[in-house]
């Protein structure tokens, strides 16, 4: 995992730091180190907190090293995972902390951010992130020329869905038409052309390291730039058909 090849960039998964690395003065040296013995740029996921108005607030981080060894990125996860990284309504919803652990107060990002490598920019989705057109397209948009999804799939256990989460990414490579890279801490990791094509794939629960190539895509695709218009349009039009049908029954018989 150390040794020098030819690459440009080395990423690990969801929370591949299980500790506040902001923090971590014992560990931050050997993760920072690690990009100067690989000669890569290194995309790792974190927890992270930020503190406003003496407030607390957690989040579900993604950080990225230089060759240099300093972080030149962070991202925050948008799209929480509700009862699992927050309570929704938890106003309300109060009670339900109690019932069970595990259930996190994470509180959202707010900004689109894109990684820059010196080939180009990309976007990182966390964990179930990938799940969601809308948010994937803002990425492209705003600029990604790849995707990298990280995510954690070992509470999935050996089910079908490592296999519908990974198959999920590949509808989000075919909508923007980019490369991604799925890095999963006990599996599926894989890479996926922007034709939706699996190219290579890990096992699942199996210590494996993978390496691809991706290529940089500067084309924008419709859906990319307009996102669901057409899909709003086709609602539009058939709540339109189905008004018009209704009054057409309406109509006293001439």
């Amino acid at each position: 995992m150390v040794e020098k090849h030819n690459r440009d960039c080395v990423i690990w998964p969801e929370t591949a730091t299980p500790f506040f690395f902001q923090d971590a003065r014992e560990y931050q040296p050997l993760v920072l180190s690690i990009p100067g013995k690989t000669n890569a740029f290194l995309l790792f996921g974190s927890p992270s907190y930020t503190v406003e108005k003496g407030k607390v607030n957690h989040h579900n981080s993604a950080y990225l090293a230089s060759l240099s060894g300093e972080i030149v990125g962070k991202y925050d996860k948008i799209h929480l995972v509700p009862f699992g990284e927050y309570i929704p309504l938890s106003n309300l919803l109060f009670f339900i902390g109690s019932l069970g652990e595990g259930i996190g107060d994470f509180k959202s990002g707010k900004e689109i951010f894109n990684f820059s490598l010196p080939q180009g920019k990309f976007g990182v989705l966390i964990c179930f992130e990938i799940i969601f057109p809308d948010l994937c397209r803002q990425f492209a948009k705003k600029g990604a020329n790849f995707l990298v999804t990280i995510t954690n799939d070992a509470w999935f256990g050996r089910t079908s869905a490592p296999y519908q989460h990974l198959a999920i990414a590949a509808f989000r490579a075919v909508e923007n038409r980019v490369f991604i890279a799925r890095a999963a801490n006990t599996g599926i990791s894989a890479f996926i052309d922007p034709k939706g094509k699996i190219v290579s794939q890990s096992r699942i629960f199996s210590e494996e390291t993978m390496s691809g190539t991706i290529r940089i895509m500067k084309e924008r695709t419709f859906y990319t730039q307009y996102g669901d218009v057409f899909a709003w349009i086709c609602s539009a039009l058939s709540v339109l058909l189905l008004g018009y049908i209704l009054a057409q029954r309406r109509k006293p018989d001439g």
